[in-house]
């Protein structure tokens, strides 16, 4: 999935990197996560990505605070929500992980 979007910015630029390369697995997480297999998380932030600056109508930087505050309540409630092959300490880790990365991005 290659994703070409001519006069984007560089935030947007780079989030739509990161989606493309770890969406997948956010995805996974939500859907775990919520028992909803249709749930897409990197669907609303590459949409918005893609969304020229001002022709926004929520800012890319609020879209991403929307998924780091979700990912960050996951934290510590999840483990008996997953199935049983998930451990809770890795589910945690890769919360945290997704939250610090798209923490970046957002400050980016």
């Amino acid at each position: 999935m290659n994703i070409i979007v001519k006069d984007i910015d560089r935030q947007s630029a780079e989030v739509l990197t990161f989606i493309e390369e770890h969406g997948e697995g956010l995805n996974a997480l939500y859907r775990a996560a919520f028992a909803n297999p249709f749930i897409e998380p990197s669907k609303s932030v590459e949409t918005s990505a893609k969304v020229p600056v001002g022709a926004r109508t929520i800012p890319l930087s609020i879209v991403l605070e929307e998924v780091v505050e979700t990912l960050l309540a996951m934290i510590g409630s999840m483990g008996s929500d997953f199935p049983d092959h998930f451990d809770a300490r890795e589910v945690d880790a890769s919360l945290r992980w997704y939250a610090a990365r798209i923490t970046d991005l957002q400050r980016s």
